[in-house]
């Protein structure tokens, strides 16, 4: 894969990211506000740490 057809790829995902974002928004929904969203992170990290690693 060239580099070009990577970020092709992932341009395109990151406008799905987004389409799906304002779709979310149009229905009410609110955006989640950054601390959390930190918060939601650190548990998936704290319970990412818990699982065998899939490598």
């Amino acid at each position: 894969m060239t580099l070009g057809r990577a970020y092709r790829i992932l341009m395109r995902q990151w406008r799905w990211a987004f389409e799906i974002g304002a779709g979310n928004r149009k229905r009410g929904m609110p955006p989640v506000r950054f601390f959390d969203f930190w918060a939601l992170y650190r548990e998936e990290v704290r319970l990412a740490a818990a699982y065998p690693s899939t490598d």
